[in-house]
């Protein structure tokens, strides 16, 4: 079995796709117990924020890698993730990825760093007493008909 393993935290990942020697990439599928998956959350989450490569066991080879995209859903009692591991010399190539100008990436993220402001901001404003936790929910009950406006209002060309 074509195996990748992530030497830092123990665990072992199934390849999914096999284009390593191709494209420097690595794709893998697993269904992961809930401990797995958290682990592996963490491992993604800390590797990404420090911007590093890690070591990583890829067909019983140690290389240098990074994360790509990582998603999970939850299926029965496991937590089904697919990702892909991206070897150093695939960003050390001179040719433009074809997730440079990833536009919904980059909604993506402004959507999930908008949440995170927002969610700040809610909760000061609960801690200073400003809104109350009704309006609040007042506030997120957004209908369908309103939904549906501002979706059609941003479907402009």
């Amino acid at each position: 079995m074509n195996e990748i393993k992530l030497v830092d935290i123990d665990l072992n990942l199934d390849v999914f796709e096999d284009e390593y020697l191709e494209n420097d990439i690595v794709e893998f599928e697993n269904n992961l117990t809930e401990k797995e998956f958290e682990a592996l959350r963490e491992y993604v989450i800390q590797s990404k924020d420090e911007g590093n490569y890690f070591k990583c066991e890829i067909y019983s080879e140690i290389k240098t890698v990074r994360f790509g995209v990582v998603s999970h859903r939850a299926v029965d009692d496991k937590v089904q993730v697919r990702g892909s591991i991206v070897l150093e010399s695939y960003d050390q190539n001179d040719e433009k990825s074809r997730y440079a100008d990833n536009h919904k990436s980059n909604l993506v993220k402004e959507l999930i760093t908008t949440k995170i402001k927002y969610d700040n901001l809610v909760a000061a404003l609960l801690e200073k007493n400003i809104f109350t936790k009704e309006e609040v929910e007042k506030i997120n009950n957004v209908s369908h008909k309103e939904l549906l406006g501002q979706d059609f209002n941003y479907r402009t060309f």
